[in-house]
């Protein structure tokens, strides 16, 4: 009986631990670890360390997660994107409450996810991994909240390299549409509309022909859209001439 019960109780421990190891996103790796341990080091690092000791290792943290972030680049995203609309089920939560109360804290459970993602916000070298789901933040969001995080991405997005401006925009029509999918539901003029302008300036190509149309009718009902419909009309203007170089050619 006492085996019985012991095995019951390990069943009713590691079920939560294999239920959510099973589900969890693609977690990819940088030089040998886990991107999700990369991140606990730096934001839930482990205790029991003098403060000099402590200082260093959450420095060497620091600068292995940035790395780790640009070196994987989009491939990093899909799991920042879970981590940061994460809503926690009730038996994470529980198992979540059983640990804290216990004093244990295992990041798996414990750590605030979605907090972790919004503190790499900032990081220039995280610019391609955490874009879509700081755009999906922004647009989520509700007015207040959506214009801090525009800032905060038109920061970062002037901040990077080209080749980084190019990636983030190839991969923001999503973004773009749902942005203009709000303004024509809500009637907002939002701040966030500009970043479309932004991110035009670094490319158009990605962009569907009936999305640029639609901007540029749109434009005459925002401001915002303003440095989006002049990228677009230089844009055309410069088709001509390049199709009679190409003809000369």
């Amino acid at each position: 009986m006492v085996g019985v019960a012991i095995g019951a109780f390990a069943v009713l421990v590691l079920f939560p631990f294999v239920y959510f190891w099973f589900t969890a996103p693609p977690d990819p790796v940088f030089e040998n670890e886990r991107l999700s341990s990369i991140l606990y080091g730096v934001f839930h690092p482990p205790g029991a360390a003098s403060p000099t000791n402590a200082a260093a290792r959450m420095l060497a943290a620091s600068e292995k997660c940035r790395a780790a972030l640009k070196h994987l680049g989009t491939e990093a995203s899909p799991l920042l994107s879970d981590w940061l609309h994460e809503e926690p089920s009730l038996l994470r939560r529980k198992v979540r409450d059983m640990l804290l109360k216990q004093k244990i804290h295992f990041p798996f459970f414990t750590a605030d996810r979605a907090r972790v993602v919004q503190s790499i916000f900032w990081y220039p070298e995280a610019a391609v991994a955490v874009a879509p789901a700081l755009q999906q933040h922004i647009v989520k969001s509700e007015r207040r909240k959506s214009i801090d995080l525009a800032l905060s991405h038109a920061r970062v997005f002037n901040s990077i390299d080209e080749p980084s401006q190019k990636i983030i925009a190839s991969r923001s029509g999503p973004f773009i549409q749902a942005l203009l999918d709000r303004f024509e539901r809500d009637g907002e003029d939002i701040y966030p509309l500009a970043l479309i302008g932004m991110i035009l300036k670094a490319d158009t190509e990605f962009l569907p022909p009936e999305l640029k149309e639609r901007i540029l009718l749109l434009d005459p009902k925002s401001r915002y859209l303003s440095g989006a419909s002049a990228v677009l009309r230089a844009e055309k203007n410069l088709a001509p001439s390049k199709t009679n170089s190409q003809r000369r050619e």
